[in-house]
């Protein structure tokens, strides 16, 4: 810092700092530096968030709507930057982080595992962690549970879930069971509106997020918190390469929400 101020000192042929005395304070012409440099970097921000003023964002969303625990968030970088446009687009289980990586959409609410995509193709911020809940009709016997483990629904084939990496159904059917039991699969399902109509029939079952329950709150299904299965993690994503000022301060505004601990679900 000692050598910056110096050279800032050089550069500006003028003493920015007394240092004579037991303190350190700004001299005269340092005052008068100081304000007239405030002046200009607001005068440059302001120059700099112009082009945001034409800047439309595509945020990409699974399951329904965004949810109000990613409206810290969303509010936050509205505040910050009321003239960019956000579009929301939804993808698929199978599609969403392609939609990322081929610049179909700028940034991605979306949840693990992400199968062959390494840490270099995308920036992860992680959000939060939700717990899971069972997905069951409401004529099914375990419908008529406050809270399930996992060896209560092993007898209960699960859904299917087409169109996805492996990863991603076997974290969410929890195949296989702690103890290494395999999971045996029914009917299959490409959207959450097809899964609610297949459980609905009483035949399978399956696993989500008690935020996704929230919004999916319907007659003839159940949703019964999973008190031994792994929590989900929430992140956002974006593409590793996409240096584009307005998509590092969206990224920002989501590290600092996540880091003070807003968007984080009970």
């Amino acid at each position: 810092m000692t050598q910056q101020i110096k050279r800032l000192e050089e550069s500006a042929r003028i003493p920015i700092l007394n240092r004579t005395g037991p303190f350190v304070t700004l001299t005269q012409q340092g005052r008068e530096f100081n304000e007239r440099a405030l002046v200009a970097l607001a005068a440059s921000e302001a120059a700099m968030s112009i082009g945001f003023r034409y800047t439309t964002l595509k945020l990409g969303f699974m399951n329904g709507v965004p949810i109000a625990s990613d409206a810290p968030l969303l509010d936050r970088f509205k505040d910050l930057y009321p003239h960019v446009k956000t579009e929301f687009v939804q993808v698929s289980w199978s599609e969403n982080v392609q939609m990322v990586l081929s610049g179909k959409i700028d940034a991605l609410i979306g949840r693990p595992p992400y199968g062959c995509h390494s840490s270099k193709d995308l920036d992860v911020v992680p959000l939060r962690k939700e717990p899971r809940v069972a997905v069951v009709a409401a004529t099914s016997p375990l419908a008529a549970h406050t809270e399930l483990t996992l060896s209560q629904i092993s007898g209960f084939p699960m859904l299917r879930l087409g169109n996805v990496h492996d990863d991603w159904l076997r974290f969410w059917s929890i195949d296989p069971r702690p103890d290494g039991t395999p999971v045996t699969y029914g009917n299959s399902a490409s959207t959450m509106e097809e899964v609610l109509a297949m459980v609905s029939g009483g035949n399978v079952i399956t696993t989500c997020t008690n935020s996704v329950a929230e919004v999916y709150r319907l007659p003839g299904i159940a949703f019964v918190p999973l008190v031994d299965a792994s929590v989900a993690q929430v992140d956002f994503l974006t593409r590793a390469s996409d240096k584009r000022q307005i998509v590092v301060a969206l990224r920002q505004v989501a590290r600092e929400i996540a880091g003070a601990g807003v968007a984080l679900s009970s």
